[in-house]
């Protein structure tokens, strides 16, 4: 009996221990690569994942794989017309998200590609590579 209540068990530990909310990347952010200040926030594109730093209260949230990022090596950032936050990286994808929806779109056109910079113009979204 003891037996078949420990076969019971154990797959259900497993299960639960997969659920998605239960996740989180540690990474190193301390490696800023490109800096935005927009409506009271500095966003910053780091080696790491990208984070947005609340100048009034002094809080900061970051944002990595886990949350919705395609790619955790950020090298470029900017702010379209429509307050979506950009984010280009180093292996080509780049992040859209969205400040009104607080949801993440990504664009992987560009996957192998070492973007350096990121800069919109009206509904052009200009991407700078190091190919």
């Amino acid at each position: 009996m003891r037996y078949i209540l420990t076969l019971l068990y154990f797959p259900l530990f497993f299960i639960y221990a997969q659920n998605s909310h239960d996740w989180e990347t540690h990474s190193y952010m301390n490696n800023v690569k490109d800096i935005i200040y927009y409506e009271g926030h500095i966003w910053a594109a780091t080696s790491g994942g990208a984070y947005k730093f609340n100048i009034e209260d002094s809080s900061f949230q970051k944002f990595t794989n886990v949350d919705g990022l395609h790619s955790l090596d950020l090298s470029a950032l900017t702010i379209d017309n429509y307050s979506n936050i950009i984010f280009g990286s180093s292996e080509g994808s780049i992040s859209i998200y969205n400040s009104q929806s607080l949801k993440w779109n990504s664009l992987t056109d560009l996957d192998g590609e070492d973007i350096t910079d990121i800069y919109t113009d009206d509904d052009t979204l200009w991407v700078a590579t190091n190919s």
